[in-house]
C-alpha cells in the first residue's frame, strides 16, 4: 500500500498491484506517514471501506525505488508470486531494523548479501 492522503474520517491508500485506490479508517498511527510511503498491512473489509489489524509495517523511504520496481516486474505473475514478494519485503523490513549499521540497500535487494 502506498500512502496518498487523508480524507475526511478515511485514509486513502494505492494498492500496488491491483492498481486502485483502498480507503481505510483513520486510526492515529497513520498521521506519521507522509505522502508517497510505502507499508504493508493487513485489512479487514467492511462495506466500502476497510480497517487495520495490528500488524504495521512502514518500509523505508530508501526502499521506494526496489519495491516499485519488484511491483512492477510482478504486475503480470501470478497472485502466489505476489504474495511471495510481499512476504519477503516484511522479512526485508524485519532485517533492516535487526541490522540498522546497514544501508537499505544492502538489504531491500534482490541479490542481499544479507541472508533470511
Amino acid at each position: 500500500l502506498q500512502f496518498l492522503k487523508i480524507k475526511g474520517d478515511f485514509v486513502v491508500f494505492k494498492d500496488l498491484f491491483r492498481r486502485r485506490k483502498v480507503k481505510v479508517v483513520n486510526n492515529e498511527f497513520i498521521l506519521t506517514l507522509e505522502k508517497g510511503e510505502i507499508c504493508d498491512a493487513r485489512l479487514i473489509p467492511d462495506e466500502d471501506h476497510f480497517f487495520f489489524t495490528k500488524g504495521f509495517c512502514n518500509h523505508p523511504v530508501d526502499a521506494y525505488k526496489f519495491i516499485t520496481r519488484e511491483v512492477k516486474n510482478l504486475k503480470k505473475s501470478e497472485p502466489t508470486e505476489q504474495q511471495a514478494f510481499q512476504l519477503e519485503l516484511l522479512r526485508m523490513f524485519f532485517k533492516m531494523e535487526q541490522y540498522s549499521h546497514l544501508r537499505c540497500d544492502q538489504i531491500y535487494s534482490r541479490d542481499s548479501k544479507v541472508r533470511f
